[in-house]
């Protein structure tokens, strides 16, 4: 999570979507003012609220939801990010998803976004449950998605490689796409 930090304003409110655990969240509260996790696994939740109090993350709190209607916060967000949550949901309920986290933010407010790459279909990240067990996106339809939701996309970082299935080489299966909220 270090290299996105200069994407969180420090002081800020930060917003990840899909928390998990909170290792993402935690690895960033140190930048934030107040951090919040939103994840619809309550046992991970549990498991995320013990773990800040152990690392005295007062400023980080997570929150379990039911996978449509999005929470409250006091104030709009300064940033939401998302990390390996999209490569399982249909495109619909992504774009669903990425307009609610956009009306979460502030205008400037950053939103930095994890989406599969078609290519990831060629290496062994999908070995263990399947190609056909991922949703894939292109770069063209991620930028669409980004507009529709009033978010305009200023870099791609791509977020890790993999081994190709066939041993000649590596490719990056997924990039972050950082964007900024429009006014609308």
């Amino acid at each position: 999570m270090g290299r996105y930090g200069r994407w969180f304003p420090a002081g800020g409110t930060v917003l990840e979507f899909g928390s998990g655990l909170g290792g993402n969240l935690f690895a960033v509260r140190g930048l934030a003012g107040r951090a919040y996790g939103l994840e619809v696994n309550p046992f991970f939740v549990r498991i995320a609220r013990r773990i800040g109090q152990r690392l005295g993350a007062t400023n980080v709190t997570f929150q379990s939801y039911d996978g449509i209607h999005f929470p409250k916060y006091e104030s709009p967000l300064d940033a939401v990010f998302s990390i390996g949550v999209f490569e399982r949901l249909p495109h619909v309920e992504v774009a669903r998803y990425v307009a609610d986290l956009s009306n979460l933010l502030k205008p400037g407010g950053q939103a930095l976004l994890y989406f599969l790459s078609a290519q990831a279909a060629r290496t062994t990240f999908v070995r263990r449950l399947g190609a056909d067990a991922y949703a894939y996106w292109e770069r063209a339809e991620v930028q669409s998605l980004l507009e529709s939701a009033a978010l305009e996309l200023t870099s791609v970082i791509p977020f890790s490689a993999f081994p190709l299935s066939n041993g000649s080489g590596s490719l990056s299966v997924a990039d972050v796409y950082v964007s900024s909220k429009t006014p609308r």
